[in-house]
């Protein structure tokens, strides 16, 4: 199963476990930087870094499913989404109040140039 899978059932644990009104939701593009941030963690770090880093994002998660209004806008990107650093990455998300979802969109080193985006 890929890790991305992995997280998106980690996440509905963590709305099972926490009784939370939100629940998180990947884009395709989300799932594939994913996976892309843990190939490279692993190939250039090794598999025991590739986990400590998943952990840190998987924390990060958990933190915009507690608090959606923890991110924080920016002039480059739409009104309507949020953004919140992890570590080396940026999630850009949005906030579906009606729906009580949470869905990231991208997950982007932090030297990505937001406007291109």
């Amino acid at each position: 199963m890929p890790e991305w899978q992995k997280i998106l059932r980690t996440t509905d644990l963590f709305q099972i476990m926490s009784g939370l009104s939100y629940k998180i939701i990947f884009s395709d593009a989300a799932s594939i930087d994913l996976s892309d941030i843990q190939t490279y963690t692993e190939l250039t770090f090794g598999k025991a870094q590739k986990e400590l880093y998943q952990q840190k994002l998987n924390r990060g998660f958990l933190s915009i499913q507690n608090m959606p209004t923890i991110g924080h806008n920016h002039p480059l990107i739409a009104d309507n989404l949020r953004l919140l650093n992890i570590e080396k990455h940026v999630v850009i998300y949005k906030i579906i109040e009606e729906l009580k979802i949470i869905h990231i969109l991208r997950i982007v080193h932090q030297k990505v140039n937001l406007g291109t985006i």
